[in-house]
């Protein structure tokens, strides 16, 4: 993941991130919506985390990756920009558009 990280609204606009924890309580709150206990919700704040995750992946074009439980989107939009194809599989209906919405182009 050498480009910076962005935080990805919806119509696709993008805008230099404010750090994870906080990309993702903005986005929760534009969309009002609060995390499942009952499905075990939980996200991805940790930047070190997400570039380790990405890395340690070795990813590129020729690469094809199935995320589970994507949430908002913030692992898919990382996985996307190393050039992979991501598919990814959400119950939540709220998250499932929200990680949609962001991901459009992609």
């Amino acid at each position: 993941m050498n480009s910076p990280r962005h935080s990805y609204l919806p119509g696709g606009t993008a805008r230099p991130s404010r750090g994870l924890a906080q990309e993702t309580r903005d986005i929760l709150r534009f969309y009002h919506v609060r995390p499942r206990q009952q499905l075990g919700q939980t996200f991805l704040i940790d930047e070190e985390a997400l570039r380790s995750v990405v890395q340690a992946a070795n990813l590129g074009p020729d690469s094809q990756v199935l995320e589970i439980g994507p949430g908002i989107g913030s692992l898919t939009l990382a996985l996307a920009e190393t050039g992979a194809t991501v598919s990814a599989l959400e119950l939540d209906a709220a998250m499932a558009a929200i990680a949609t919405a962001r991901t459009e182009g992609w």
